[in-house]
């Protein structure tokens, strides 16, 4: 299934990008969600303009079973491996799930685009494709997964916008 999900920000597209793709700022944004039991930087570089980050994310489980199985909190986990251009405000990530037997049945990827607004506002889009590739419950888990992750967005996003009015985005 393809996905998009917006956010507005109070601030310019370079601070804007500055700021979610500092070195960091996932254990800064998590003290203020509720929708992630954990977050960490596992690696940041960058080489001019651009920058490449895997961050690990674990969620606060929305399911606890499915059809009478456990489902365990680690299976919900995954890695976002992302690469931002900073001169082309666009980022491009992947999201990889961190239980070996989950990867094959899963694919998330998209790109991150930042458009400025006027009153020095900016706009992140979020667009991407999910894949659960599993025989006819697929489709139900790409909904499930879909309002899950627009649920930590939506979260992300109002934890951005309290650092950047306090001045600790970056």
């Amino acid at each position: 299934m393809k996905f998009k999900y917006e956010h507005d920000f109070p601030t310019d597209r370079n601070s804007l990008i500055s700021a979610i793709f500092d070195n960091g700022v996932t254990e800064r944004l998590k003290a203020h969600m509720s929708t992630v039991m954990d977050a960490q930087t596992l690696e940041w570089t960058r080489d001019g303009d651009r920058i490449r980050r895997r961050v690990r994310y674990l969620p606060v489980p929305m399911i606890n079973d499915v059809g009478g199985k456990k489902v365990e909190p680690q299976w919900m986990e995954w890695v976002e491996e992302s690469e931002v251009d900073l001169a082309a405000g666009r980022a491009e990530f992947r999201n990889v799930p961190t239980t070996s037997g989950i990867v094959p049945l899963l694919e998330n990827t998209g790109v991150m685009e930042f458009v400025e607004l006027d009153g020095g506002h900016t706009r992140r889009i979020i667009t991407g494709e999910l894949r659960v590739k599993v025989f006819l419950v697929g489709r139900i888990a790409e909904l499930i997964i879909a309002d899950t992750a627009r649920k930590i967005l939506d979260d992300e996003a109002a934890a951005m916008r309290k650092l950047l009015q306090a001045g600790t985005a970056s």
